[in-house]
């Protein structure tokens, strides 16, 4: 039995569909590299200008992009500096800041009674524990030191992509000079590993 031709266009768009299915769940799989992909290249391209602006300087290569990563890994560090002195220092107030809470939901407890509400200031302040927000803030500091093994990921990716963004012109002109060519050789060496 031979299937009419709108039964074939429905096939090619449910085959494109299924496709796309395919596809996004890849991506999906793979946001977590992706996005570090994309912020390197992000930075890279950011980057790139100040690298040629010391190669036209009369600076080499390398040491332009070891100048680069360098003042990038200053600020990076001053950032993070920054964050964990702001956490020490809320650290170190969370016992005035939890007496200052304190009063004031007393004082609320006062008013309470005019607006018909009856809570406890002990069920209140049990709500808002400091041990919680310590917990909170310890892990927020756990994520940070995570977060410092993938910028050292980033900061590689983005000197190999300093490194590699010279070639690039040429790479995609051999690659797009005859792509029927590129893409036939691709289908054979598929073909011989599968």
């Amino acid at each position: 039995m031979l299937t009419t031709q709108p039964d074939k266009a429905g096939l090619h768009i449910l085959l494109k569909l299924a496709c796309l299915v395919v596809i996004l769940a890849g991506i999906h799989a793979a946001a977590d590299i992706l996005v570090q992909l994309l912020l390197a290249l992000f930075f890279a391209i950011v980057l790139n200008p100040l690298v040629t602006w010391f190669l036209r300087r009369g600076v080499s290569r390398p040491v332009a992009i070891t100048i680069v990563v360098i003042v990038m890994l200053i600020v990076l560090t001053a950032l993070f500096g920054v964050l964990a002195a702001s956490l020490s220092e809320f650290s170190t107030m969370l016992p005035q800041y939890n007496k200052e809470l304190t009063r004031k939901l007393v004082d609320l407890q006062r008013m309470m009674p005019f607006i018909n509400l009856h809570i406890s200031p002990e069920r209140m302040l049990r709500r808002m524990d400091s041990e919680k927000v310590m917990t909170y803030a310890t892990t927020l500091m756990t994520g940070l030191s995570g977060a410092m093994a993938s910028i050292l990921l980033l900061v590689m990716t983005v000197v190999f992509m300093l490194f590699e963004v010279r070639h690039v012109p040429y790479k995609l002109r051999f690659a797009l000079n005859n792509p029927q060519i590129h893409i036939a050789g691709l289908h054979r060496a598929l073909k011989r590993r599968l």
